[in-house]
């Protein structure tokens, strides 16, 4: 019988550590070896044995949650054999035969500067922003209101928001108090550490004045801000993440509070003198990304403190994961987005195909679910990202309509469970579609999101979270259960029957199976009298998308007959959070699954729903907004899949309005209304033929928005912008621009599009200069130095022969040509994406693709009498046939720019 103990399994990777660091320590810095004994190991999941774990500078960034690795952190942590090799970096990789990888590798300050290259090679786009804030004058000491002065100063968030709030409520009680404590800060007059301590030590009685218990967050960080913002030639901005970090790198102690900032600021030094200012290449990069008419740096400290920010704390090489700590943000991110006010709560955005209505959505959505995102000055990337971030955090859902989509996918259903081994029948559940699970979760957040609770940090470290159901929420017979739970502050399990299992250990009851237990069952019942602990956490769901209940354990197991109830195993505990319906993203990264109890990965908690500040406990939650992209909503059944929820949608109609309207869901028997702060945006597509079938009533209920096609996107002048950025092809010095592939690359742009080699290599030059602080004169591209293929005017063409022959739903959209660069791309879009649709316009009448491409693109092939085999009766019929025009198209990749010429000249 195999022990499902934790022990077993941290004693094993104990083992394994120790061998790894002997190995480690004979100087082979790569060991390999099998490890079979890890099938015979327990019970935990026998089928997945590939895992991960990844240490840089102390740090975890990575590591598998696979049950045979659940005790491998575990081990880490609490062997002493391989930490001095964490401080590194240190991998662990098992393969699925259980063959085993583990390597260390030392990193140098060399590293971090060849990787802090190759992030700021294309640009420094997310902080660019510090050279663009500092040296300016931001502190007037002499102001005659002192708090206005403070509150003016746009920290950003290079100051944590708490450390803002106490500042300002300290410069509006104390303003002459806190105008000396500065004036004595920034003092070159002492020591920094005596001025350091004077201005913590100042503040803090200050706010022990008004706050007796809550810290004052004016921490290293933030004293260290304030200094840079008075002279960032002296001084720099600070985290103590990366400071660590580097202090492990180099092998020294960190040297302790109210020191650390101190000795960074020496290490920057050498950092500096001995790195930056002999490495012409960075020091070259840095002058290219630095704005004009920004910060100088001339110390450097800037630079230094962007390195190790950049490297130690963000981004690091491809291989790289992003640990848990804040980031200091751009402000360029924070502005207010001015390009949305007062949304419609439907819309649908149509057009021909190829118009950027997908694309267009993400704009939309980031702009209503985030409106202090300033999507004007957003790279596509920026906006990319955030709008990534905001479906990973559950504000933005995207649906595709399809024929089969049904309300039961779209509203809620009844579906079935998946068997388990010892289920007798089939089981059913009813299970939410996207758009209640959205509208849901945007209806809770505002009105129910607790604010009441919160645990401490160093509870939060040293506790687990389970995740637990107290009765099947399916069935409404088991609400008693919940309730009863909720009363006497205790969690139950349903499974164990009637046994009594005071006093047993883990092994005895696995020995249950299968005589008087379920193998399941057994899992469970030592997960909850053997795994839980006093002081871990329990969340208590509400079917796999919503949790009710939060719980902090403080019993151990009980066995109890309860008359009402048929469950028996009990543990007490003190309820932080309960009778609340919320959706998981608030609590867990991850989507509960149907399991009655197990371990949460702590990694994927929500840390700040559990540890709060006191302003966060108290503080009113605003309202998100959510937004539901619904792809091709017309290739869909909009009346079956919507059914009673096609009034509910409608803007007065939606919860809190004065006509509000709700209806009780078939399945779940639930009231259910449309939230005010949820976003509906579709697209369409007008050429597909399903369109005509979009009913009436969801068309009158959306605001339509018409994507037309754009041909000055396809300008000479904006097509030459746009491949001048898709190949980064200027560069600091022009030679690099004449070298293969750039000059193959630039020479077939050139031929296409009829720009001069003389032309273009002036205005290369021009800018070459300018981009150094040459004192020249800007050269500017006419669109007349343009004299070979205009895709402007090859679109506009096409697209009006095709509103003649067919409707302007029917024309080209910009985007099938605005990746064209050369004569073989565009071969390639008439190929694969033009003629196709073209040929489903027409239905292959390629006589009418001839009136809208000409001669060049259709051949004709006149039929004579002598193409048919002999037959006796062939004289009749070959009389019919004799002399009629058979259509061909010509393969694109024989054109040549002429034959695209001709479309439009």
């Amino acid at each position: 019988m195999k022990s499902m103990g934790q022990d077993i399994y941290t004693e094993f990777w104990k083992k394994i550590l120790i061998r790894i660091k002997d190995e480690f320590q004979q100087g082979d810095m790569q060991v390999e070896f099998d490890i079979p004994e890890l099938a015979d190991l327990g019970n935990r999941d026998e089928k997945n044995y590939d895992g991960n774990v990844f240490y840089r500078f102390g740090t975890l960034l990575n590591n598998t949650d696979k049950a045979p690795y659940r005790d491998l952190v575990l081990a880490i942590k609490s062997s002493g054999s391989i930490k001095p090799f964490l401080n590194k970096e240190f991998a662990i990789k098992v393969n699925s035969n259980k063959h085993l990888t583990a390597t260390f590798k030392e990193v140098s300050i060399e590293d971090l500067i060849i990787s802090y290259k190759k992030i700021i090679a294309a640009g420094n786009e997310n902080e660019i922003y510090k050279w663009k804030i500092l040296g300016k004058k931001y502190f007037d000491l002499d102001a005659s209101d002192f708090y206005s002065m403070i509150k003016a100063i746009d920290f950003n968030n290079l100051v944590y928001h708490n450390g803002k709030v106490v500042l300002w409520e300290l410069c509006s009680n104390y303003p002459e108090e806190m105008r000396q404590a500065f004036k004595k800060l920034f003092s070159e007059n002492n020591p920094l550490k005596e001025r350091i301590l004077a201005f913590r030590n100042g503040v803090e009685q200050m706010y022990r004045r008004t706050e007796p218990k809550l810290g004052t967050h004016q921490d290293e960080r933030s004293i260290a801000t304030y200094l840079t913002y008075y002279n960032p030639e002296k001084y720099a901005f600070y985290k103590n993440s990366f400071y660590g970090k580097y202090c492990k790198l180099l092998g020294i102690k960190e040297a302790g509070t109210n020191e650390n900032y101190i000795h960074y600021l020496g290490l920057l030094q050498d950092l500096i003198s001995k790195f930056i200012l002999t490495d012409n290449e960075l020091l070259a990069l840095e002058n290219k990304f630095r704005p004009v008419n920004g910060f100088t740096d001339n110390s450097k400290l800037l630079l230094a403190q962007d390195i190790l920010y950049q490297t130690l704390d963000g981004k690091w090489e491809a291989e790289s994961v992003t640990d848990d700590l804040d980031l200091i943000e751009s402000t360029e991110t924070n502005k207010p987005n001015e390009m949305i006010n007062n949304p419609p709560h439907n819309q649908i955005l149509y057009g021909p195909p190829g118009t950027g209505k997908t694309y267009h959505t993400i704009n939309k959505a980031v702009a209503i679910a985030n409106p202090s995102f300033n999507i004007k000055i957003a790279t596509r990337k920026e906006l990319t990202t955030e709008y990534e971030r905001l479906v990973k955090e559950g504000q933005v859902e995207f649906v595709t309509f399809h024929q089969s989509l049904s309300y039961e996918d779209f509203i809620e259903g009844i579906k079935p469970v998946e068997p388990k081994e010892e289920d007798a029948f089939l089981k059913y559940e009813i299970k939410e579609g996207i758009f209640k699970r959205l509208a849901e979760r945007a209806s809770k957040i505002p009105d129910t999101k607790p604010t009441g609770f919160s645990i401490l940090e160093e509870n939060f470290q040293k506790a687990n979270f389970y995740k637990i159901s107290l009765g099947n929420t399916s069935n409404p017979d088991d609400d008693h259960i919940y309730d009863w739970c909720i009363k006497n502050n205790y969690i139950a399990l349903g499974w164990g029957d009637a046994n009594d299992f005071t006093g047993l250990s883990e092994a005895a009851i696995q020995k249950m199976v299968p005589d008087h237990l379920e193998k399941y069952a057994a899992q469970a019942i030592n997960y909850f009298i053997h795994y839980v602990k006093p002081g871990d956490y329990i969340v208590v769901t509400y079917g796999n998308f919503l949790f009710r209940a939060i719980g902090r354990v403080t019993g151990s197991y009980e066995y109890k007959n309860i008359p009402e109830l048929y469950v028996h195993q009990f543990r007490k505990v003190e309820w932080l959070l309960k009778d609340a319906e919320l959706p998981y993203e608030e609590v867990y990264n991850k989507q509960f699954s149907q399991s009655s109890i197990y371990w949460l990965n702590k990694r994927e908690i929500k840390k700040d729903f559990f540890v709060k500040t006191k302003e966060e406990i108290t503080k009113e939650d605003k309202s998100k907004n959510y937004v539901l992209i619904i792809d091709e909503i017309n290739r869909g059944n909009v009346s079956q899949i919507f059914g009673e929820l096609i009034t509910l949608i409608e803007t007065d109609k939606r919860a809190g309005k004065d006509e509000a309207l709700s209806v009780v869901l078939p399945y779940s028997k639930k009231v259910f209304s449309v939230p005010s702060n949820l976003y509906i945006i579709g697209t369409m597509n007008t050429a597909d033929r399903s369109v005509e079938a979009l009913d009436t009533a969801l068309r009158r209920r959306f605001e339509f928005d018409e994507m037309k096609p754009d041909a000055t996107l396809l300008s000479p002048l904006e097509m030459y912008e746009r491949f001048l950025g898709r190949r980064d092809l200027i560069d600091t010095e022009y030679a690099d621009f004449e070298k293969d592939p750039n000059k193959i690359i630039s020479q077939n742009f050139n031929d296409l599009f009829g720009l001069s080699k003389e032309k273009e290599t002036e205005f290369i030059e021009n800018q070459l200069a300018l981009h150094n602080g040459e004192n020249v004169e800007e050269i500017i591209l006419e669109e007349s130095d343009f004299t070979g293929l205009s895709l402007e005017k090859l679109l506009i063409s096409i697209n009006n022969r095709l509103e003649i022959l067919l409707s302007k739903d029917h024309q080209l959209g910009h985007a099938f040509l605005m990746e064209v660069y050369s004569l073989a791309d565009l071969q390639t879009a008439f190929k694969h994406k033009i003629l196709p649709l073209l040929q489903e316009y027409f239905y292959n009448n390629y006589a009418k693709i001839g009136l809208v491409l000409g001669n060049a693109f259709v051949e004709q092939n006149v039929v004579n009498k002598g193409s048919f085999a002999k037959f006796k009766d062939e004289q009749d019929t070959i009389n019919d046939y004799d002399g009629k025009i058979i259509y061909t198209l010509v393969d694109p990749f024989i054109l040549k720019e002429d034959a695209f010429q001709s479309i439009y000249s």
